[in-house]
């Protein structure tokens, strides 16, 4: 006996994102006083001016955390065969040999449940905004760790891109910053002026990779407000 066919029902994304956590801590323009959980594209773009790399490495000491996956994205990017560009591999270079010297921490080594958690999170990602295939895998990893190892009431994940951030911000409750971020503190310790900062980011953010919707226009935004 032939029944009326059902409606078909729409389809579900794979993997949904778990019920949203409270609202992230507000930074001071200092920042926040726990460890700096940082992508690829931050490290770039600190690097592509290696005395500003080496000014924030003494300032977070072993508060930077750089995670396995970003160190090899870094040792790929700045092999000759990389097809980046001459800039972009230096910058990759400095951060590997200096992470090689010990002047940076040595990367933090995820276990296979962790690595298999950054797949979710990579997922997530996906329902939030359709990213293309090998895209936001290091900043799954890096939030993986963070979400793992890190205080979501002290910890920022230092990432460029605003899907990864959104999912760590609205979702996991964890505090986000650009590269932005990163020079605003510089101003807060003193060390260069808003204008001077804003001298700096137009060098480095094409070299970070920062979204052009998303750049930082004036020295003013850059500024101490605290």
């Amino acid at each position: 006996m032939t029944g009326t066919p059902r409606p078909s029902l729409p389809s579900r994304p794979a993997v949904l994102p778990p019920p949203p956590h409270p609202t992230p801590p507000k930074q001071p323009c200092g920042g926040l006083p726990g460890r700096r959980f940082t992508d690829t594209g931050i490290l770039l773009g600190l690097a592509s001016e290696p005395d500003l790399l080496d000014e924030v490495a003494q300032r977070w000491g072993d508060r930077l955390v750089i995670v396995d996956r970003i160190q090899g994205e870094l040792y790929g990017i700045s092999r000759p065969t990389s097809g980046q560009a001459p800039k972009v591999r230096a910058a990759a270079a400095v951060v590997h040999d200096r992470m090689r010297a010990g002047t940076l921490p040595s990367a933090l080594r995820l276990t296979d449940s962790e690595r298999t958690y950054a797949r979710t999170l990579r997922a997530q990602m996906g329902a939030i905004k359709k990213i293309p295939d090998g895209q936001s895998e290091g900043e799954a990893h890096v939030l993986s760790a963070l979400l793992r190892h890190g205080d979501r009431l002290n910890d920022v994940l230092l990432v460029n891109d605003d899907v990864p951030a959104r999912l760590a911000r609205n979702v996991h409750g964890v505090a986000t910053g650009p590269i932005s971020a990163v020079l605003r503190e510089t101003v807060h310790a003193g060390n260069r002026t808003a204008e001077e900062a804003m001298t700096l980011y137009a060098r480095l953010i094409a070299i970070s990779g920062v979204p052009a919707r998303l750049r930082v226009i004036k020295a003013a935004d850059l500024a101490c407000t605290c």
